[in-house]
């Protein structure tokens, strides 16, 4: 019963995004999921399971962005359907939570982020080495 349905076979993603009206990843497993990143950085807004961190992507909850989509329990069938319909009803909810996304991956997720945590990583590795001579075993 599914409508306006086909099988492209490879495309250019960006092209392809700019059809697309949201997102959905329904993983039982991820970390941090570049493909929310890379819809998010589209506009677009998701809803995913609850699996790594695909809710503080999402939900932001350590900043002031606001919400980009749904996140729900892993394998609440009826909770992926619910959210998609919600948000296939709403544009202008679409648009404000593809913006709030844009705007959390734009700020939050540079290239120069990325290099300042690994940066911080080891840092602190190096920091709070044990080194041979000062472990004693005990």
């Amino acid at each position: 019963g599914l409508e306006r349905t086909w099988f492209t076979g490879r495309v250019n993603i960006l092209d392809a995004l700019k059809e697309i009206d949201l997102l959905v990843l329904t993983s039982i497993s991820e970390g941090q999921p570049l493909a929310i990143l890379e819809g998010l950085a589209c506009k677009l807004p998701f809803v995913t399971t609850n699996v790594g961190d695909c809710g503080d992507l999402i939900n932001g909850s350590y900043d002031h962005y606001g919400q980009a989509g749904f996140v729900v329990p892993v394998m609440d069938y009826a909770g992926i359907a619910d959210s998609i319909v919600t948000l296939c009803h709403d544009h202008k909810m679409r648009r404000q939570y593809g913006r709030n996304g844009y705007k959390r991956v734009r700020e939050k997720y540079t290239f120069k982020a990325f290099i300042c945590g690994y940066q911080a990583i080891y840092s602190r590795l190096h920091d709070t080495r044990i080194t041979r001579d000062s472990y004693r075993g005990d």
